[in-house]
């Protein structure tokens, strides 16, 4: 019998985002042991050599548009692995891509597995209904994405699992490989981004910095390494005025090797924070898998609802200084257990998905 082919339906693996390295391991760390079914991906050209080398379980396509119907045709079943494509902050174009995809493929299966649905996605509602409404089952990251699923698209509550982030499971391996390092660093880790960074926010980090390097070394890191505006390098310079000195102090900006063939290697630098403050949702996770102090910056819904998930504080945007130092003093470590939870969450969503597929 011939082996099932399923599209990995997502194309923004490779761009850069640390977050979706950690996603598609733990998926496939997972499904590789539960299903012998063939797994292609349609990326853009330049984003495919950092996937083959990390994912070769995975064949990975550049394909035109016209070409793009036709790998549609040919797979068995549309999968969308991880991220949150149900939100609406940095535009609709992914709700548009798969509603693209699910015009020209009525008759396949369509699965989403580990995914996010954000509040913000209601100004986007039309459209975010009707994709949802056309998958047949969805296995949704935590408890308020199913709740704005089901409550707000309309959903029906058979179609609609509480699973976990499929990162978890990526980094329960890579943590606890390295048990040893946890919670021994001494850096003040910081990882910003937001879609549209307010002044007053950005010169209360900065001023917040250099007050705290005083006491702490600090390290500005970047979880999606492109350099491009919207992106943390983007907005570290802009904050410290093209990263040269300012008033004797000179920030530290760390970014991991994209280009490298373990996922481990893209978060292993967090085992040297003892404290991270963070706006990007798969730092945060990182950082409380790595045993770090941990408090959220706010950013959206999805950060405030992982804050709450996780039990960690959070400082509420605008920020100003006072509220960064409070935050940051009072961050905290994530119950292990309660992290263990999540990732056996997350794992019985994907061998769920194998049986379907078997």
């Amino acid at each position: 019998m011939d082996r099932s082919r399923l599209l990995l339906g997502f194309d923004f693996y490779g761009a850069g985002n640390i977050g979706d390295d950690l996603m598609l391991k733990g998926f496939l760390d997972v499904f590789s042991q539960n299903c012998d079914a063939r797994l292609s991906c349609a990326l853009p050209k330049d984003l495919i050599p950092s996937q083959k080398k990390r994912f070769s379980q995975v064949e990975w396509l550049s394909v035109d548009s016209e070409e793009r119907e036709d790998l549609i045709l040919a797979c068995d079943c549309w999968i969308g692995v991880g991220g949150t494509p149900f939100q609406a902050s940095i535009g609709r174009w992914l709700l548009n891509r798969i509603n693209q995809d699910f015009d020209c493929s009525q008759d396949k299966k369509k699965w989403m597995i580990g995914v996010g649905c954000e509040e913000e996605v209601l100004r986007e509602k039309m459209i975010a209904r009707k994709v949802a409404l056309d998958v047949d089952h969805i296995w949704a990251r935590d408890e308020k994405s199913r709740e704005l699923l089901v409550d707000s698209l309309g959903v029906n509550n058979n179609n609609v699992t509480t699973g976990g982030d499929l990162a978890h499971i990526a980094l329960k391996e890579i943590f606890t490989k390295h048990n040893s390092t946890l919670g021994d660093g001494s850096v003040l880790g910081i990882i910003y981004n937001a879609e549209c960074p307010d002044r007053d926010s950005l010169r209360a980090i900065k001023k917040f910095v250099l007050r705290v390097s005083k006491e702490k070394q600090v390290v500005f890191a970047a979880n999606d390494i492109r350099r491009k505006k919207g992106f943390e390098f983007a907005i570290y310079k802009d904050m410290f005025g093209g990263l040269g000195g300012l008033f004797g102090f000179k920030p530290k900006i760390f970014s991991p090797d994209y280009g490298c063939s373990d996922v481990a290697d893209l978060v292993r630098h967090f085992s040297s924070c003892e404290t991270v403050m963070a706006s990007r949702y798969h730092a945060i996770l990182t950082a409380a898998w790595a045993g770090c102090r941990v408090v959220a910056l706010d950013r959206s819904s999805k950060i405030r609802n992982l804050a709450d998930e996780l039990n960690i504080p959070i400082v509420r945007s605008p920020f100003t200084v006072d509220a960064l130092y409070d935050g940051y003093s009072k961050a905290v470590t994530v119950s292990r257990d309660l992290l263990e939870e999540k990732a056996m969450m997350a794992e019985k969503s994907i061998v769920a998905l194998c049986d379907l597929i078997h």
